[in-house]
């Protein structure tokens, strides 16, 4: 939720943000309000990443709401040292990169529409440093980092002639 509150700081006019627990959501609303001199609105949603059809109607309605300049896929679990739990370790990909794609994908849809007027088309995702060095304690979180920075690397060529920075 710190990119939420780093974005209110730059100025940000409108802030929609999701996340899975009720308690960090409320929290990261109170702090937004709490950002000096910042003027936006902030929409926050519970909602999982994981469940693709409403992370998709979500983004589609923010996106109509507000034109979205910025898509920042920003998913992150770990096993919390469960490596041998093959649940564990699914949950961990269901997450990291399912949860990423679920965001990324639908944003390039309505990037795509040539009727919507927008200040830039951006997507950002998180990976992490883990994504360059597998960690023996988190090889399923390490992966799922490799596999999203692999994917933002891919993409960012794919779809730099259509206007849309990765």
């Amino acid at each position: 939720m710190a990119v939420a509150i780093r974005l209110a700081e730059l100025g940000a006019e409108h802030i929609y943000f999701c996340g899975r627990n009720p308690e960090r959501v409320s929290e990261t609303q109170r702090r937004l309000s709490g950002v000096s001199k910042w003027m936006g609105e902030s929409h926050p949603q519970i909602l999982d990443v994981c469940d693709k059809e409403s992370v998709r109607e979500w983004i589609l309605s923010c996106d109509a709401a507000t034109p979205l300049d910025l898509v920042w896929a920003n998913a992150g679990i770990s096993t919390g040292g469960r490596e041998d739990d093959e649940n564990a370790v699914r949950a961990v990909f269901d997450c990291n990169v399912m949860g990423v794609l679920n965001t990324v994908y639908p944003a390039i849809e309505r990037y795509r529409m040539k009727s919507v007027s927008r200040v830039a088309k951006r997507i950002a995702i998180t990976s992490s440093l883990t994504g360059y060095h597998g960690l023996p304690q988190c090889p399923a979180y390490s992966a799922s980092k490799a596999a999203v920075k692999a994917l933002g690397a891919a993409l960012r060529g794919r779809l730099k002639r259509e206007g849309i920075s990765v």
